[in-house]
């Protein structure tokens, strides 16, 4: 029994339609996971690791102020926007770098002005600067939370990403097995079905020998 592409095509699409899914998606979290992951949080646990130990110089604030913009879903979100001024070997520096990370927006505008409450204009600070490059300044050394929340979810969803990705690998080894039992089991029902045939057809031909050879010998007698 010869066997169609319908039923080869048919099984391998049910079988294969999710997996592919599984490993778009699982490629997808993977990348956000790591961009997350390796551009947010390692850099901002190791750089605010290494600021506990920056050296420390004199400075001032020039400006301190909560600005706004509109978030995607027309939100209002707040930032604290606080500029100093220092000084290291002789040479004037400006920054707005609060901590190792970048500013953040929030939808809450309670923290933004607590930092702008801490850091008031005119207010003579310390400020902390990389010694291999002293026009990186900021005012709060340590690790910031955004940092350690990039960091975790990053590796999170990296792992998620991971995860859903061997998930759609096992579903195509386990679909490819399953469409290779349909297949090895249809041709052997195929040739049991021949040899089947074949038997009958001896076994008829046996019985019709049989049966004129019965004949023959009445006929002698």
């Amino acid at each position: 029994m010869a066997l169609s592409l319908g039923d080869i095509i048919t099984p391998m699409e049910m079988t294969t339609a999710r997996p592919i899914t599984y490993i778009f998606l699982g490629v997808l979290f993977g990348v956000i996971g790591w961009a997350v992951y390796h551009f947010l949080g390692v850099p901002g646990i190791t750089e605010g690791k290494a600021s506990e130990s920056w050296p420390q110089v004199s400075g001032k604030i020039l400006s301190s102020q909560v600005v706004t913009s509109k978030g995607s879903d027309n939100q209002t979100m707040y930032q604290p926007e606080i500029r100093f001024t220092y000084e290291v070997s002789g040479k004037s520096y400006e920054s707005n770098q609060i901590n190792v990370s970048p500013p953040v927006s929030s939808g809450s505008s309670g923290s933004s002005y607590e930092m702008v409450d801490q850091f008031p204009r005119g207010k003579e600070v310390p400020v902390y600067y990389n010694p291999d490059k002293p026009s990186f300044a900021i005012l709060m050394t340590g690790v910031p939370t955004v940092a350690r929340v990039c960091y975790w979810i990053g590796l999170g969803v990296l792992i998620l990403g991971i995860i859903i990705f061997v998930q759609g690998i096992f579903k195509i080894v386990l679909g490819g097995a399953i469409i290779g039992g349909a297949l090895l089991s249809k041709k052997n029902n195929s040739t049991q079905r021949t040899r089947s045939r074949e038997r009958n057809t001896n076994e008829n031909q046996r019985e019709s020998t049989s049966t004129e050879n019965e004949e023959d010998g009445f006929g002698i007698t």
